[in-house]
């Protein structure tokens, strides 16, 4: 499934709400970092963009996987349906698409982060309710992050890494750091955790009256 198309134009659409809102953060700190939340959830937004290109060009797309069962249903020969499933150019594309879901993941991992800091920073109940709500929808994104941004100390702990990481191209499958399978699952309701959080920020602040010149260090 595509997420691209007009119908899902509200999902991919960028928010330009920081001019509006900043004014309300009651704390110098927080006023900062509501700044830099907005560009990592457009960051999120534009890269689930990315990733679902990514994987519709990569051999792990739902198109590729038809062809493979059409194929196989129809009897093709061996050697034609390993030419379905296997192309020149499939390693560099699968390439790309784990690159394109790990971006995402820095992204998700930075707002949910974020959102914390400020709630806690802007010391308002309100705020530190949404994080503390979202903050185990969050973990499984946090978690996957944190596995592909420590490949590093595996590979200097000479860590046996093998088949610990997979994906379909939509689910991620991982060890976490006690030897746990984890999994974690990039799809539109992955996107929609992302927006729904900071809309939900949007309002808190836009409920208060503007703090102009009141920022408190």
């Amino acid at each position: 499934m595509t997420y691209l198309g007009k119908e899902n134009s509200e999902l991919l659409k960028l928010y330009k709400e920081i001019g509006t809102v900043v004014v309300k953060s009651r704390y110098l700190k927080a006023h900062s970092a509501l700044l830099e939340l907005e560009q990592y959830v457009n960051g999120s937004i534009l890269q689930f963009s990315r990733y679902v290109q990514a994987k519709e060009a990569s051999p792990l797309s739902d198109e590729r996987q038809k062809q493979i069962v059409k194929a196989v249903e129809e009897g093709k020969p061996s050697d034609e349906i390993l030419q379905i499933m296997c192309k020149p150019d499939d390693s560099v594309k699968v390439s790309q698409l784990l690159l394109e879901m790990h971006f995402f993941l820095i992204c998700v991992d930075k707002v949910q982060n974020l959102v914390e800091y400020i709630a806690k920073a802007d010391d308002d109940p309100q705020l530190k309710k949404l994080a503390d709500e979202v903050k185990h929808k969050f973990t499984p994104f946090n978690d996957a992050r944190n596995y592909l941004e420590h490949i590093h100390e595996r590979i200097r702990d000479k860590t046996d890494d093998s088949g610990l990481s997979s994906t379909d191209g939509k689910i991620l499958n991982f060890r976490d750091r006690k030897g746990n399978w984890q999994t974690v699952e990039i799809n539109e309701s992955s996107i929609m955790l992302v927006r729904n959080t900071y809309d939900e920020l949007l309002a808190i602040l836009r409920s208060r009256p503007d703090r102009v010149g009141e920022w408190k260090k």
